[in-house]
């Protein structure tokens, strides 16, 4: 009994705040949480298991569901993102692609068409936010996901800003131009608030979402400039 105790403690610890940081970690506390479960769901839940822990860990059982299933799809997008900016490289662009889904659909995808059109500002994730209007039909693209290989620069942020996008998720952080992690156009409060007319609260950013897969493109694509970016710091670790 005396051996048992330390273990409550700990399971109640442990589920006091739940926090999933991705699918590796809901991988890692899946089990765990399984384990707990038919623990107190048995015997020793009469022994020393009260109907409170028990519909705590309950509820940390669907959350890390729930959490599973925004990483299945996150990975599932990402992958097209990652598909499609191969496909840049091999037809002369910069591996470049973004996705826009809503409700688990796409509704806008394409690779970076800067090169092809002549065009400074044919980046892939404002094409894709043109995309996404015209196919809704309206500016206000709440409760769509920008899925993007690389980070958003500020140029492109302000448009996900503008349209209210609810959610930006990418592979790989630029912390030399990004729009989150070097300029914070995403994460700024007070356009929204000085200007929320014009301008939608912050999105929730996911980074880092198979940035591996993405940077193996680009090594791929052309190892010389993958180094150059590199060394120079304009993309982060992958």
């Amino acid at each position: 009994m005396d051996r048992l105790l330390p273990l409550t403690h700990r399971i109640r610890s442990s589920l006091a705040a739940p926090q999933f940081k991705g699918l590796d970690h809901f991988r890692t506390i899946r089990p765990r949480v399984r384990s707990w479960l038919r623990i107190f769901q048995g015997p020793a839940g009469r022994l020393f298991g009260s109907d409170a822990v028990r519909r705590r860990l309950a509820r940390a059982h669907s959350l890390a569901g729930d959490q599973a299933a925004v990483d299945t799809l996150d990975e599932r997008m990402m992958r097209r993102c990652i598909e499609l900016s191969r496909v840049a490289g091999k037809a002369g662009e910069l591996p470049f692609a973004a996705v826009i889904c809503k409700d688990g659909e796409v509704v806008a995808e394409i690779a970076n068409q800067v090169s092809r059109d002549g065009d400074v500002t044919r980046h892939a994730e404002i094409v894709a936010v043109s995309q996404a209007q015209r196919a809704l039909g309206t500016t206000n693209l709440q409760g769509c996901t920008l899925y993007s290989t690389i980070e958003p620069c500020p140029m492109c942020s302000f448009p996900i800003r503008e349209t209210r996008i609810s959610r930006v998720v990418f592979a790989i952080s630029s912390p030399m131009m990004g729009g989150a992690s070097r300029w914070d156009v995403l994460g700024d409060t007070h356009i929204s608030k000085r200007m929320p007319e014009a301008f939608g609260p912050p999105p929730e950013v996911v980074t880092g979402v198979l940035s591996k897969e993405a940077a193996s493109v680009w090594r791929r694509w052309n190892p010389i400039i993958w180094g150059v970016i590199r060394l120079r710091g304009v993309f982060g670790p992958s």
